[in-house]
């Protein structure tokens, strides 16, 4: 009984610490402050480990659930009012918006292009706000000048109704924003605690998305819709459960509408839902998309919006692991950069990863391995990209919180490294030896969560 009264002192004094150092790290940090920002994070992520340290050891009842999500929500609303201060992707969220209101098709245009076209409503707030920047952290503006729009159809939703509620004002915007992610955040917590009693997962895994600092950061102050996709991932999964079919193939392609990964990964239902329900599920998420994507189809969606795809695929570089050594191999058969053949060829290694292990994996047709299945896909997946930014983690941070894995926690910390590279306003510029350290941690990780047997899924619930 101490025991336990001592671990709740801890977590209480605990929040206070990790409230003040996430409300500095958001309200008085740029990722300019490679050093401040760093210490931050470090900070909140042993206040994260003692959080699931002491719920793990002192044990979590159900009373503790609403307790829990409020102080998750808290933290959350705690950033509400702040500018991203590690993204300037938010520029182009208000662009794309700015174009729907204006009943312009954003997958028709590159910003660079629309600037130029006669009759253009609201020209000089594209211009000075957005396209030119209007912030001393992001004093260039966007930063896709020269692309056409890559959010799919629910993201374009979304930044319209932003963008109508806020008008011109930029920072109305962000909040509009925020506001609807919070509600996505609070759903997808609700959710993983309903996935966990559903799979008779420990209920103490609520803590590892909850309260971890890279989601908060990410999705509330930094605006990144893998929020938004992994509650649909996880709604679908489940409605499935629940032999919900057709619901659940509708929140499923809504995931897919916000963004593309979850195509990544429709294999893996092959042999763990039934074959006629199977047919229904991917027939309704077809219908859905087919629909979402009609309203832009007055320009070629492959040329436009898969041009910025293959683009973003084969021309940009960042915090890579495996693909960064294949670029090397490169440089020394071809001598120069071999980007576009990776680029080319990695993706045929990935969906042969994807089915192979789909395949190897038909015979346990448990549902709650689908997320087991998920992590290791998309980990395979990251090891091949060119380019891996912070908030792609959050999809193992949330599929993790009902598995047994352990290394998505760790990376969800090191990935934060990256952002040292962002210390120069003149560019990008990598420091190799603080990859080594971000994914050796991982790696090493990967091996205790082998030898802990960790790979094993959780429940034996069919669908």
């Amino acid at each position: 009984m101490l025991q336990v009264l001592k671990n709740k002192w801890l977590l209480v004094w605990g929040g206070l610490l990790y409230a003040i150092i996430l409300f500095y790290l958001s309200y008085f940090t740029t990722r300019l402050d490679e050093y401040q920002l760093l210490i931050c994070f470090s900070f909140l992520f042993i206040l994260y480990g003692v959080f699931l340290y002491s719920e793990k050891w002192s044990g979590f009842k159900k009373n503790n659930v609403s307790v829990l999500i409020g102080a998750a929500i808290a933290f959350r609303l705690l950033l509400f009012f702040s500018v991203p201060n590690l993204s300037d992707d938010y520029f182009r969220f208000a662009w794309d918006g700015n174009l729907l209101v204006h009943s312009h098709n954003p997958y028709a245009y590159k910003p660079k292009e629309f600037l130029h076209l006669e009759g253009i409503q609201n020209r000089e707030y594209l211009r000075t706000e957005l396209y030119n920047g209007s912030s001393t952290l992001f004093p260039d503006g966007m930063n896709s000048k020269k692309y056409y729009s890559v959010y799919p159809p629910f993201n374009q939703a979304v930044f319209a109704l932003a963008y109508y509620l806020s008008g011109d004002n930029l920072y109305y915007n962000i909040l509009f924003l925020r506001l609807f992610l919070l509600l996505f955040e609070a759903g997808t917590i609700a959710l993983i605690y309903l996935l966990l009693q559903r799979f008779k997962i420990p209920l103490s895994n609520l803590f590892i998305y909850a309260f971890n600092p890279l989601v908060i950061v990410e999705v509330i102050q930094n605006l990144h819709f893998e929020g938004v996709t992994v509650f649909w991932v996880l709604l679908s999964i489940f409605l499935l459960s629940k032999k919900r079919i057709v619901l659940s193939g509708i929140a499923y392609a809504l995931g897919i509408a916000t963004k593309l990964i979850p195509l990544l990964l429709l294999p893996l239902f092959l042999f763990r839902v039934q074959w006629k329900r199977l047919v229904i599920f991917y027939s309704v998420i077809i219908t859905v998309l087919i629909f979402s994507f009609l309203p832009f189809s007055s320009v070629d969606l492959f040329q436009t919006f898969g041009e910025s795809i293959r683009l973003y695929f084969k021309s940009f570089e960042f915090n890579a692991s495996l693909y960064y050594i294949f670029r090397e191999i490169g440089f020394w058969i071809k001598g120069y950069n071999t980007i576009q053949i990776i680029g080319s060829i990695s993706p045929f290694f990935v969906l042969s990863f994807v089915l192979i292990l789909t395949v190897k994996t038909r015979n346990n047709r448990q549902l709650p391995e689908l997320f087991l299945l998920f992590t290791v896909v998309l980990f395979f997946y990251y090891l091949l990209a060119s380019i891996v930014h912070p908030w792609y983690v959050i999809y193992l941070v949330a599929f993790a919180s009902l598995t047994r894995l352990t290394f998505p926690l760790a990376w969800s910390f090191t990935v934060v490294f990256s952002y040292y590279a962002y210390r120069n306003t003149g560019g990008v510029q990598e420091e190799p030896l603080l990859l080594l350290l971000e994914y050796g941690v991982v790696f090493l990780t990967i091996y205790y969560d082998w030898k802990s047997n960790n790979f094993l899924p959780y429940g034996n619930q069919k669908s």
